[in-house]
């Protein structure tokens, strides 16, 4: 098993890093733009597991996974404002 397998199959899982609100409260503060902290904050207080998680993802993994997924995003859309302001 590879370090990214051991943090998702076994770390993640065990620390239940975004179980509870303060946890992952304190995460998504590390994140500087308020629209994905706002977003994910609001999906995860309702218990959401996520856009793209299943009912047997351990609910830690699928939080992991959304919040991978806005912070790509959101690197694609600053990467593609820094093209657009050299243009």
């Amino acid at each position: 098993m590879g370090k990214q397998g051991s943090w998702l199959q076994v770390i993640l899982p065990q620390q239940q890093l975004f179980e509870s609100s303060e946890h992952w409260t304190a995460a998504l503060a590390h994140i500087p733009d308020p629209d994905v902290r706002d977003k994910l904050g609001r999906a995860w207080s309702n218990n959401g597991k996520g856009r793209a998680s299943n009912d047997s993802d351990d609910l830690n993994v699928a939080r992991w996974n959304e919040l991978v997924h806005e912070l790509a995003s959101m690197s694609r859309v600053w990467l593609l404002g820094l093209a657009g302001q050299d243009a």
